[in-house]
């Protein structure tokens, strides 16, 4: 689910972006993509945390009178957007302003939401959202992620190229489903004998 988000990201931007033409990368801002191009939008996750709120919470409805299912596994992605366009800084800011408009318009991606620029079949678009996120409960959210300059320096000290303009975004809540066997659970009844009974009796 980790990486459908990722595809997710990239597919929304692709399709929805206003400039059709930059390539859309999942890779650090220190590499460099194998065709060579100088005008792309990359998307690179630098940080995995735990959502402390849905921690140990139950999928809606899951579970039953006979055992609890393990609680999954939320999480919240971190990622760093940086616009690439060769030497024109002007170009990069334009790309930047565009892809952050797409993520502004379509900050909760749905199953519902079609890809634009993908043939159709039957009539019917794909969906934007990658397959692997179908099914989940939770829906993919993006928030802009205020940064201080502190700590956007201390993610580019990491790379090996000089900074650039970037921002960072949150998406939450992203599930992993637990494969843990379930636990049994005592059903609620009479408890069960300890140490000796005691009945009193009338003479």
């Amino acid at each position: 689910v980790i990486a459908g988000v990722s595809r997710t990201l990239r597919t929304l931007l692709k399709d929805r972006m206003q400039d059709a033409t930059p390539a859309v990368t999942l890779l650090p801002p220190d590499v460099d993509p194998d065709d060579g191009t100088d005008k792309r939008v990359n998307l690179f996750l630098f940080q995995v945390e735990e959502n402390a709120h849905l921690k140990n919470q139950q999928f809606p409805g899951s579970g039953s009178h006979a055992g609890v299912k393990p609680p999954p596994l939320s999480l919240n992605l971190h990622y760093l957007l940086t616009t690439f366009k060769g030497q024109d800084t002007e170009g990069a800011q334009e790309l930047l302003g565009d892809a952050m408009r797409v993520l502004y318009d379509y900050s909760i991606v749905t199953k519902k939401l079609p890809q634009q620029r993908a043939p159709s079949t039957n009539g019917d678009r794909p969906p934007v959202l990658d397959q692997r996120l179908q099914e989940e409960y939770e829906q993919v959210k993006l928030s802009l992620e205020p940064l201080t300059v502190n700590e956007m320096s201390e993610i580019w000290t990491a790379f090996t190229v000089p900074y650039r303009l970037s921002v960072a975004y949150s998406v939450s809540v992203v599930q992993i489903e637990s494969l843990r066997s379930e636990g049994i659970v005592r059903l609620v009844g009479e408890p069960p004998r300890a140490g000796p009974e005691v009945f009193p009796v009338p003479y």
